[in-house]
């Protein structure tokens, strides 16, 4: 009879390690090995180096307080740079909002350069932004230096 015993014993024992190792919740999930995207992702512009993609550069000038161009055009939902050159010797800055509203109730732009007196030239990186019409202006020279910024 005690042949018997443990002969169940060890047919027995295996199989509830393995029963048991199998329920015991040690707080890790399974990881799947592949993962499928619902959409396809947007392929990358091609830029023939295999490398990294310069950022899009869009140039504005101050000259006799205004900006050129006075409608500034840039990609929606990707960063870009501001190359902002002020050519007065007066302080500017180049100061992004949301609208002409948000800016005259002292609302905070968006983006925004340092007021410095000119000659200077600043990068100011910027985005992404949404899709739509944005209010440039100085914040030195509320009243006459505006400009818009188209993103598409």
């Amino acid at each position: 009879m005690n042949y018997v015993k443990w002969s169940v014993l060890l047919i027995a024992l295996p199989v509830l390690i393995v029963v048991f190792a199998s329920c015991s919740d040690d707080g890790d999930e399974a990881v799947p090995t592949t993962t499928q995207a619902s959409e396809p992702l947007p392929a990358a512009p091609n830029d023939g180096g295999g490398g990294d993609v310069e950022p899009l550069q869009v140039e504005v000038t101050v000259q006799n307080f205004s900006f050129s161009p006075d409608t500034i055009e840039a990609p929606a939902t990707v960063p870009f740079t501001i190359m902002f050159d002020n050519t007065d010797a007066a302080p500017h800055n180049f100061a992004i909002f949301t609208s002409a509203d948000d800016a005259t109730s002292g609302g905070e732009p968006i983006s925004a350069t340092e007021i410095e007196s000119g000659p200077i030239s600043q990068q100011l990186s910027v985005g992404p932004l949404a899709a739509g019409d944005y209010f440039v202006w100085c914040q030195v020279h509320t009243s006459s230096m505006t400009a818009s910024l188209v993103v598409e």
